[in-house]
């Protein structure tokens, strides 16, 4: 027969420590689960935002959005971009932290700077990319970083409007995405690699 575990301290130790994360149990579940749920159970109605009234239609708002071209071609937009996005940003976070893995000189300056995007506001972010990829001129010369860089450096045939263009402004977008984001990542695997025995990258290298 098993003894019984239970006791008061234990109890009074476990709601302390559930104390401490309910605040964000409670966040979490009202800023996303609830909303989550709630757009959902409208999705099966026809609502003009405004008054109460709704009326249900079941599935025919899905079959509407089936039909539009312009959901498809957003939907096949942020498919590209996510992939470009999440491939670019691995790649990057990876070498960086296998570099940074490594002993070389300024390592902790490394791990500073490149964690820098992450933390920075879309707003500033917008501004920085905006710099780099502006395509105007002014007094003949580039404003743009990147248009001014390539025309400096004798390849002027590159020189492009980045942002207007279609066929390259999704591209800069995943680009940017991946800059923003990348930081997490290389703080992960880099933390990931860490853990590592040296002894073994020693028996690898014999």
């Amino acid at each position: 027969m098993r003894a019984n575990n239970f006791s008061w301290p234990k109890l009074q130790d476990h709601l302390k420590n559930f104390s401490f994360v309910l605040p964000a149990i409670l966040i979490f579940c009202i800023f996303y689960i609830y909303p989550f749920f709630d757009i959902f159970r409208l999705s099966f109605h026809e609502w003009n935002g405004i008054t109460p009234s709704m009326k249900y239609v079941g599935l025919q708002n899905l079959q509407e959005l089936m039909k539009d071209e312009v959901w498809w071609q957003a939907m096949g937009h942020a498919a590209y971009i996510t992939f470009i996005a999440l491939t670019f940003q691995n790649v990057l976070a990876f070498a960086l932290a296998l570099a940074c893995d490594r002993e070389i000189r300024m390592k902790r300056f490394y791990r500073v700077v490149f964690f820098i995007p992450p933390v920075l506001s879309e707003v500033v972010v917008g501004l920085i990319w905006q710099w780099i990829l502006y395509a105007g001129i002014q007094d003949g010369e580039h404003i743009g970083l990147l248009n001014y860089w390539l025309t400096k450096t004798g390849l002027p045939h590159l020189v492009h409007n980045w942002l207007s263009d279609p066929d390259t402004a999704l591209t800069c977008i995943a680009i940017v995405h991946s800059w923003k984001g990348f930081g997490w990542g290389f703080i992960m695997l880099l933390a990931g690699l860490q853990t590592i025995d040296r002894q073994l990258y020693e028996a690898a290298r014999v």
